[in-house]
């Protein structure tokens, strides 16, 4: 067996795979810079804000992003939404992550991540929430998955 034969059954494995965990690591980024913009909306709820006037804009926060992983993270209504950029990976490239607010009866903001199931006792501020995520479920982390 020569080495040629291995070495493309390595590429064949280790490629795909290095591009699932790039994929994976822009989705942990957009989720790391959405953290100011669900503080935000957490700072206006407690400060009584109703839900269609928490905005990007009322809240001070950029939409734009300078990251090359996204193209914004935008306040809609106290949704958080992630768009990711067009120019990188094909597996996000233009499709969005939606952070749906919903509460607790005692007020707790609890947040619901992608296609991840809404906690017993919260009503969200979206019905049916996971229609509004495109991302494929394998590249998001476990909390944002449908179990």
């Amino acid at each position: 067996i020569g080495t040629l034969p291995i070495t493309g059954i390595l590429a064949a494995i280790t490629i795909p795979a290095y591009q699932d965990y790039t994929i994976r690591n822009q989705v942990a980024e957009g989720l790391n810079l959405a953290a100011r913009h669900r503080a935000a909306v957490d700072g206006a709820l407690a400060d009584g804000w109703d839900w269609p006037d928490i905005q990007s804009e009322p809240l001070g926060l950029p939409i734009e992003q300078e990251s090359p992983t996204l193209q914004s993270i935008e306040v809609v209504d106290g949704l958080v939404v992630i768009t990711f950029a067009e120019v990188r990976s094909a597996g996000v490239a233009g499709r969005q992550l939606m952070l749906v607010p919903g509460l607790r009866e005692n007020d707790e903001v609890v947040w619901v991540c992608g296609y991840a199931p809404v906690p017993d006792g919260v009503e969200l501020t979206l019905n049916d929430h996971e229609e509004y995520s495109d991302v494929d479920p394998r590249y998001l982390p476990s909390t944002c998955r449908s179990r």
